[in-house]
Parts: C-alpha cells; sequence; structure tokens
C-alpha cells in the first residue's frame, strides 16, 4: 500500500485542481478499501510453521507379555 499512497500524494502534489485531486484520491482509496482489509486479515491469520509439521509422530508398540524380549546384538 505504500506505493499506492505514494503515487497518490503525487497526484496530490502535480494536479493544480485541488478538488480534483481530493475526489480521485479519495476515490481510488475506496475502491481499493476491501483488498487492504482483506491482506490484513491474512496476515494476522498467517503464522510461521513449527519445525514439528516435518516430524511424524509413531505410537509406540506396546507388547502383551511382560517377558524381556531377546537381545538382537548377539552378545551374551
Amino acid at each position: 500500500m505504500l506505493e499506492v499512497d505514494t503515487q497518490l500524494q503525487r497526484l496530490e502534489d502535480n494536479d493544480y485542481n485541488a478538488e480534483r485531486s481530493r475526489i480521485a484520491v479519495c476515490g481510488v482509496k475506496s475502491f481499493l478499501a476491501p483488498y487492504e482489509q482483506l491482506l490484513c486479515e491474512r496476515r494476522k491469520t498467517a503464522k510461521q510453521q513449527t519445525l514439528d509439521v516435518f516430524f511424524k509422530s509413531t505410537p509406540k508398540k506396546q507388547t502383551e507379555d511382560t517377558e524381556p524380549q531377546p537381545s538382537t546384538s548377539g552378545i551374551r
């Protein structure tokens, strides 16, 4: 919106008819108001995602029997 405001200020500065430039500026701002409001709403709802999104959690397998499982390392 800064660019639009800059261009509207340039219009006001270069137009010798102040009433005409005021009407033009008000018209442009009224046409852009819904888009500016939408932009503000989207910026408020936008959030940076955390790293948790990229990692899947897997449920731990529970063994039904309580006996110890044999070692897979080969060491006894």
